[in-house]
């Protein structure tokens, strides 16, 4: 089986991944590279962009799987959580729990996924 597609330009505009490695990097530094579903905890302020809030969501996405909880499926005008559920599925053992160094291999996996499948459209 070939892995989902995330062959929207939506998600090549708002994904961020030197924001997201920030943001891992935030969780190895405060915690020693250990990461627990508590740990993992995101606060928008009334200044924080759509970019910020999309990569904040799929972080979240990726580590609920990884520390066990099922990747839902979201009303068909939510296409691109549908497909970012699905590569979630796909890459993140369900249960198994994240560490940084993992979470952090996600999110460049997913950056360069992203920008294979955009280019893809392109051609």
């Amino acid at each position: 089986m070939s892995r989902p597609k995330l062959d929207f330009v939506t998600i090549d505009r708002l994904w961020r991944p030197s924001w997201a490695q920030q943001m891992i990097e935030m969780f190895d530094i405060s915690n020693n590279g250990d990461l627990k579903p508590s740990q993992i905890k995101f606060i928008h302020r009334p200044d924080t962009t759509e970019p910020e809030k999309y990569t904040m969501a799929l972080i979240r996405l990726i580590c609920d799987v990884g520390f066990g909880a099922t990747a839902r499926n979201y009303p068909a005008q939510k296409q691109i959580w549908n497909a970012n559920a699905a590569w979630v599925r796909y890459h993140v053992s369900i249960g198994k729990g994240l560490n940084y160094i993992e979470l952090a291999n996600l999110a460049g996996l997913y950056s360069k996924h992203v920008r294979e499948d955009i280019d893809q459209l392109s051609h």
